[in-house]
């Protein structure tokens, strides 16, 4: 694996990108918007870290467990300006559009609830938007609920505000169980991935 240390330098193949949808800064770090680079941070911990890399767009962590070699994105772009990350990611790794899964919250679901799709619309969230200008709709998506929505709350207000200490134990729980579905994206395939949210998560 050639590390990631200069501009004009390439990774060798990875089997897989994870690319956590959030914001960066201490300040959105509890936040709903960022539940994506929470499984991020999550599923890292698995593996042996292997080359680092900040540039201005991404923070990147290339680990390796099992034989499968994978890519952890955390843009730094903000969530609207989702998509330069990976499609930097896309440039400089040898990885196909279909092996990369991007993590994101939504409020539409309610919180704990998981949903893994092959591709699909961005479904009114902006990071997603983003990526889809960047490189289309054919990536896997894994949609984390954090809703529902309050009535009398501004969709941005509720996104970019913290988890109640009452939901601790129920964000604590959904980050594992995307961390098992990452997990089994990462060393089987997607259809592995799904059976594990339709059967037993």
């Amino acid at each position: 694996m050639l590390l990631l240390t200069g501009r004009k330098k390439k990774t060798a193949a990875v089997d897989r990108i994870f690319l956590g949808i959030g914001n960066p800064g201490r300040q959105y770090e509890t936040s709903r918007h960022n539940i994506g680079f929470m499984a991020i941070d999550r599923i890292e911990r698995d593996f042996t870290i292997i080359a680092r890399k900040h540039t201005e767009t991404a923070d990147y962590r290339i680990g390796s467990q099992g034989g499968r070699v994978c890519a952890f994105i955390k843009p730094l772009t903000y969530v609207n300006n989702s998509g330069t990350a990976l499609i930097q990611a896309l440039t400089e790794m040898s990885c196909p559009l279909e092996a990369c899964l991007v993590v994101v919250d939504d409020y539409h679901l309610p919180l704990g609830m998981l949903r893994l799709r092959r591709s699909g619309s961005d479904g009114g969230h902006n990071g997603l938007k983003s990526i889809i200008e960047q490189v289309g709709t054919g990536f896997p998506r894994l949609r984390i609920g954090i809703g529902p929505l309050p009535d009398d709350v501004s969709a941005v207000d509720f996104v970019l505000g913290d988890f109640k200490k009452s939901e601790s134990d129920v964000v604590a729980e959904v980050v594992e169980k995307a961390n098992i579905v990452m997990s089994l994206f990462a060393q089987i395939d997607i259809d592995a991935a799904m059976s594990a949210i339709n059967n037993t998560l």
